[in-house]
């Protein structure tokens, strides 16, 4: 049913493939759960028979507390080491729970399966299992693409892919990218870059984090680069570190996912002279703003957390922007990567817990908006903000050093596209612009469940980005 995803699309789809799936599952759970308390009165005796109808419940609200501890531990055990074993991923657990599942029904019957279970473990193209891999290289291999590697892992399905007809590479995550590079040279072009040569261009304007002029007094944005240190978090493939480590900037990373770590290492080029914090960002940035953490203050933070079709709720709350705004020095900027429907009305209160936080910031999109009248406006966009409040945010021009001999750097590293977002051209973004934003309008961390339900449709939105960007055949074979 997976060759049907695109027709069923992203909503109708998961509907369609668990009421032939998960549904036949959990009604032969039902009914073997009645089974057996049925049993249980027949061994004793028809006891439950003479107890009064309200009483007849009780051994099923008994059983409820069981299952909900159940499922809790067995949520937090399966996500903290998802990917660990070949019993701890998609296919394994599957197999998995075909065993426990015969052992409850033992029966003749269960030989009939011996056919499927042999192609599962034999051909199943998502089996994590070498020749699994190089059997579905094979069939890419004539759609032009070919997979690396791959892993399940804490943040999802990660996995390198390459175009080996237009040459770039990607790391995906789940249904999204989290970054790629031209393994040859565009345009026929004729540089050398000196930290890789994006294919999305908003890692590049990312980078112009540096060019925002200091507000301080007598200070410049490029003066000491080698003096200046910087926090990134949400590593990717390591675009944007990599060209901050190529300026001579002392680079801490924070990434929650051990895996993506290890891939843009392995198949990014990401250079070795940095500092890495594999963990929780909401943990570190408690810790680093601790009172006796003694943490340095960082020039430049780089925020960079998009995966999966929407944003990592947490990180945008109230309670963490503070603890980054913390981080930074007084003359700091922060850039804030953000992926989203500008129409929405999620992305207005993302602005307002911003500006509640960082009073001086501009906001760039990463292409021009669209002429045409649409109900969606999905980009990639930035936010550039100073700590310290001042008139306004304004950046230095770049020079030649700063490109790195990059191509897409020269195109993009400088922002263009603003988004004057004081006009009233965002939905529910009118009441005090963007400037001096209202903290009741802010995001605070136990109010993120309408925000969660919000990102529904965001993400779906960019579900369907992914089916242009990358075919569908891609993506349906993993």
């Amino acid at each position: 049913m997976f060759k049907q995803s695109s027709a069923l699309g992203a909503t109708v789809g998961p509907l369609f493939t668990e009421t032939f799936t998960l549904l036949p599952l959990l009604l032969l759970s039902v009914s073997y759960t009645a089974y057996q308390f049925k049993r249980l009165d027949e061994s004793i005796g028809g006891l439950l028979q003479q107890w009064p109808k309200w009483a007849n419940a009780v051994p099923y609200v008994a059983i409820y507390p069981v299952v909900l501890i159940t499922v809790k531990r067995s949520n937090d055990l399966i996500s903290q080491n998802v990917g660990s074993s070949v019993l701890l991923t998609r296919t394994g657990l599957q197999l998995a729970s075909s065993i426990f599942y015969s052992l409850l029904f033992p029966s003749k019957l269960l030989l009939l399966a011996t056919p499927a279970l042999l192609h599962t473990v034999l051909y199943n193209v998502h089996s994590p299992h070498p020749s699994a891999l190089a059997l579905l290289n094979s069939t890419l291999s004539l759609h032009n693409y070919l997979i690396h590697a791959r892993q399940e892992s804490i943040t999802g399905y990660i996995s390198v892919l390459e175009n080996t007809k237009d040459h770039f590479r990607v790391l995906r995550c789940d249904h999204s990218l989290l970054g790629g590079n031209w393994l040859q040279i565009p345009h026929g072009a004729k540089y050398t870059s000196k930290a890789g040569e994006p294919i999305f261009a908003v890692f590049a304007m990312l980078e112009a984090v540096r060019l925002v002029d200091s507000p301080a007094p007598g200070k410049s944005s490029d003066a000491q680069p080698d003096q200046k240190t910087a926090l990134v978090i949400g590593l990717g493939i390591g675009t944007t570190p990599a060209a901050l480590i190529a300026h001579s900037i002392n680079t801490t990373i924070v990434e929650i996912d051990p895996v993506v770590y290890r891939y843009a290492n392995l198949y990014f080029d990401f250079p070795k002279n940095h500092t890495m914090v594999v963990e929780d960002a909401i943990t570190f940035v408690e810790k680093a703003q601790g009172p006796e953490s003694g943490h340095p203050k960082y020039d430049y933070i780089v925020h960079d957390v998009f995966t999966g079709g929407a944003e990592p709720v947490d990180l945008f709350t109230h309670e963490f922007l503070t603890g980054l705004h913390n981080l930074l020095k007084p003359d700091g900027a922060i850039a804030i990567n953000y992926a989203g429907d500008l129409l929405h009305p999620t992305f207005p209160r993302i602005l307002a817990t911003i500006n509640a936080i960082f009073p001086t910031c501009r906001l760039y999109r990463e292409n021009p908006a669209s002429t045409t009248s649409s109900s969606t406006d999905f980009t990639n966009m930035v936010i550039f903000c100073l700590k310290t409040p001042s008139q306004t945010l304004t950046f230095r021009q770049p020079i030649e050093a700063d490109y790195l001999g990059s191509y897409v750097r020269r195109e993009s590293l400088m922002p263009r596209y603003e988004v004057d977002v004081e006009s009233g051209v965002l939905e529910g973004g009118g009441k005090g612009g963007f400037r001096g934003g209202a903290e009741v309008n802010a995001l605070w961390k136990n109010r993120t469940a309408e925000l969660a339900k919000w990102q529904k449709k965001s993400a779906v939105a960019h579900w369907g980005i992914m089916r242009r960007v990358i075919t569908d055949f891609v993506w349906e074979n993993w």
